[in-house]
């Protein structure tokens, strides 16, 4: 810079002033925004988002934030320059806070304390003003980089547009089905069956189709997941599970001859030239509700994690944030939880068959977590309550197994909720008239762990006979009798056996290979975890056997996803039978206790988890959950952070309309007699 224009950047002037509030503007607002959407760039996979939004995201983001700063400073005049550039510094500190383990109140009083300081040192010093219009080419550099250097460039730039579809005779529907994080353990029962008691509609799909004992996936994070079982062939780590960046896919393979109804909940890998109407989804595409969505993810970015502002939950699920906004926090959040399920059933309504034969794809994200759901299909939770055992940036369990038995237990319900849905797509095809003839495939994206002091997702060795293993069911066209294969399959090789069956002639090399044919299968099983690390096991996966014995010795049968805690002789019993001592001078914080008021078992959601804080101990206990007087459940204290908390889902007929009374005891004595100690409400 010459010495010229350096003593200009040094004045006070209305022309510097607006380049530091841009600058400000782009590294208070804009930068961290785009930073954490490019980290996420799946964001825009799931919305569907087109390249004009995007960039428009982009414009208003960088320009809008610094045009409204202006116009208040010119209305204001002069004077308002200082607190502006206050609040910009502000933002900033929070956000380099943000983790700290401070107060939240605290936080926000020393970051604007400091805020405050340093845009009094911006009038003061002129060398803080150069320095400050040295930043100001960020507000070009940030929206270039964003829209052409990082991942979200895919949309902007898009991939092959050229026709990609191959000749197709057949006629045959397609019917293709995938659930999200569901480990093929979790439909098994003692004889390493799928369980028929809690899994009706698996069990009985299975009894009319051939069932791939040992496939396995092929990645254990969705948006590598999914791209790889639709295109045949491995991860890409540069690659978004967009259409763009996977070009050949099922959807190519008979976009050419079939009509493609579609439901991607989570991926965008279907091109919407494909598609006869928008993609049914409750995530609105219009630029208003990406704003609104944005506005939600830059408020988790600087508001500390313990102000409560009754922020949505945007770790689990790209929903619409904003549209649950607005009544109160419990009605929004059940919304919250609700739309995943509704937008699935939404779709199956939308099923037809027409003049050309149809493809139907979809991917619910269900069972994923946050677990939320009875086997009815009716919510248990109104809260965004933690899921306290898997912490960090790997969702690493609690060393307590007891902790991850309860976790377990809430997935397993969530499965049965699965499985309704399940049973709902195939009342559905019967309903349109394709399901004796189609060929149907039910699978899972990939597993999930509940292995203690594991990551509860991320492929790791300890945990491998969990994530890699999932359903994988194929009905055949007119297909009545069971089968079993317990070949090594791996997910790539769903669409190779699609096109084998329907005799198309694949027009691009794959990785996996048709497992309808006598075909040499490889020795081992290739996984990518979310490291991006290739790793190798042996086919047959001996260790699921002892994650199939833990599971089936915490939950047993029948009644025991209710009744797996340390005193199963009391579940069912009225309290009135059992002994009782004294007070056990214990206290208990009980979560949300206002829901047992005004229950309503025959609605949308039902109180079932019963959970809170224990006072007066620090090692663990015993506890019973008596409802209305009688024993609902049995489970065991254990500790998350400085807290003893305990937490169990009892069965929805424990419960009568209205008013009911939860009551907390603590089990005391020895096995031979046992008695219940009240625990007071706090």
């Amino acid at each position: 810079m010459t010495r010229a224009g350096a003593l200009v950047f040094r004045e006070a002037t209305p022309l510097v002033d607006a380049l530091h509030v841009c600058a400000l503007s782009t590294f208070a607002i804009a930068a961290p925004i785009m930073e954490k959407l490019q980290q996420n760039a799946e964001f825009f996979a799931a919305r569907r988002s087109d390249p004009g939004t995007i960039i428009a995201l982009a414009l208003i983001l960088t320009l809008a934030p610094p045009a409204v700063l202006m116009m208040i400073e010119r209305l204001l005049g002069t004077r308002a320059h200082v607190p502006i550039v206050g609040v910009l510094l502000t933002l900033i500190c929070l956000q380099a806070f943000h983790e700290s383990a401070l107060p939240g109140l605290l936080s926000i009083a020393m970051c604007a304390a400091a805020g405050g300081a340093l845009a009094q040192g911006c009038g003061s010093y002129p060398s803080v003003r150069i320095f400050l219009s040295a930043l100001s080419p960020a507000v070009l550099l940030v929206p270039a980089w964003f829209l052409m250097g990082s991942p979200v460039s895919s949309f902007i730039v898009g991939g092959p547009t050229r026709d990609l579809y191959p000749e197709v005779r057949s006629r045959t529907p397609v019917v293709v089905a995938i659930f999200d994080e569901l480990p093929l353990v979790s439909l098994l029962d003692a004889r390493g069956r799928i369980d028929a008691r809690r899994y009706p509609n698996f069990a009985a799909l299975a009894k009319q189709s051939t069932w791939y004992r040992e496939a396995s996936t092929v990645a254990d994070k969705t948006v590598n997941a999914v791209p790889a079982l639709l295109s045949g062939c491995y991860p890409h780590k540069d690659k978004l599970p967009i259409a763009g960046d996977y070009p050949r896919t099922l959807f190519s393979l008979l976009g050419g001859r079939y009509d493609v109804q579609a439901y991607e909940s989570i991926t965008g890998l279907c091109p919407k030239n494909l598609l006869g109407e928008e993609p049914l989804t409750s995530l609105d595409p219009s630029l208003k509700a990406l704003l609104s969505d944005v506005a939600v993810v830059y408020l988790h970015l600087v508001v500390p994690r313990d102000v409560g502002l009754g922020l949505p939950d945007i770790t689990a699920t790209w929903k619409n944030y904003g549209a649950f906004c607005g009544d109160s926090p419990a009605h929004n959040r059940i919304k919250h939880y609700m739309a995943c399920a509704d937008d699935y059933r939404a779709f199956l309504k939308t099923l037809h068959r027409g003049t050309r034969p149809p493809l139907i794809f979809s991917h619910a994200v269900i069972p994923h977590l946050p677990w939320r759901f009875m086997p009815s299909g009716r919510a248990y939770a109104t809260d965004d309550a933690p899921e306290v055992y898997a912490r960090g940036v790997n969702e690493t369990w609690s060393s307590d197994p007891f902790a991850v038995a309860d976790a377990w237990q809430r997935h397993l319900l969530h499965v049965g909720f699965a499985d309704r849905l399940l049973g709902e797509l195939i009342v559905r095809l019967k309903a349109i008239g394709i399901y004796d003839e189609c060929i149907l495939v039910v699978t899972s994206d990939h597993g999930c762990s509940f292995t203690p002091g594991t990551p509860r997702r991320r492929l790791v060795r300890e945990n491998h006979a969990e994530i890699l293993p999932i359903p994988l069911l194929v009905k055949m066209p007119h297909q009545k009798v069971a089968a079993l294969d317990s070949r090594n399959v791996q997910s790539i090789d769903v669409v190779p056996s699609l096109a084998d069956a329907l005799g198309i002639r694949l027009s691009w090399p794959m990785d996996g290979k048709s497992f309808l044919k006598n075909n040499e299968r490889p020795a081992v099983k290739t996984c990518y975890s979310q490291n991006e690390t290739r790793m190798t096991f042996a086919a047959g996966l001996p260790e699921q056997q002892t994650v199939l014995e833990r599971k089936v010795a915490l939950f047993g049968a029948d009644d025991g996803l209710h009744n797996y805690g340390p005193q199963r002789q009391f579940f069912g019993v009225s309290v009135n039978s059992i002994p009782r001592v004294g007070n056990s001078g214990l206290e208990w914080e009980q979560a949300e206790p206002d829901r047992y008021l005004d229950a309503q078992p025959g609605g949308g959601f039902i109180p079932a988890w019963i959970r809170g804080r224990i006072h007066g101990r620090q090692g663990r206990i015993q506890i019973a959950v008596a409802v209305n007087g009688v024993v609902r459940t049995t489970t065991y204290t254990f500790i998350d952070g400085d807290s003893l908390r305990f937490e169990a889902v009892i069965p929805e007929q424990s419960f009568r309309a209205g008013v009911n009374s939860v009551q907390a005891y603590q089990i005391v004595g020895t096995d031979g007699k046992l008695a219940l100690a009240p625990i007071r409400g706090r």
